[in-house]
């Protein structure tokens, strides 16, 4: 791929493809310009069947990550991927969804190399079909565009709702 992606989602789960699969049919973006990890070649398969690229490792994606390419964590806590640090490196401030149970945007800040503005997600599958509820909250050093966030996840599923102080 020549171009840089606009999202790298790591973790294809349930999670995963309800935001991913619902937004996409929306047209909250071009699954040609997202990325999907995941081990499970089943998952990968049918992530790329639906138009997305699909790896087994973010670091088949390091050279599609750009300065606007945002990532969306979306493995079990205790996955959260050693090599995330390593891909991050290059990117100035990249801004990385994360909506891994229990874990505070400071840990995934760490994680990411101190730098990252993270935004903590709590979605539910209903986003599938549009008719589910996203909270957010946005950690320390989190300078994103908040009503094009709150945008994009309200086009995603059918309710958005800004949590304060829940980093």
């Amino acid at each position: 791929m020549s171009e840089a992606l606009e999202l790298v989602c790591v973790g294809g789960g349930n999670m995963a493809s309800a935001i991913l699969l619902g937004a996409s049919e929306r047209g909250v973006f071009e699954a040609a310009r997202v990325g999907v990890v995941d081990p499970n070649e089943g998952k990968r398969e049918a992530f790329a069947s639906a138009g997305f690229w699909a790896g087994a490792s973010l670091g088949e994606f390091a050279e599609s990550i750009g300065e606007r390419t945002q990532v969306m964590l979306a493995v079990k806590p205790q996955a959260l991927a050693g090599e995330l640090r390593a891909v991050l490196e290059g990117v100035a401030r990249p801004v990385v969804w994360s909506i891994l149970a229990g874990v505070p945007s400071g840990v995934v800040r760490e994680r990411c190399g101190g730098e990252a503005s993270v935004v903590r997600l709590m979605p539910n599958t209903p986003s599938r079909v549009g008719k589910g509820a996203t909270a957010m909250a946005l950690g320390e050093g989190a300078g994103v565009d908040r009503a094009l966030l709150f945008e994009t996840l309200s086009k995603g599923s059918a309710d958005s709702f800004a949590l304060r102080n829940h980093g």
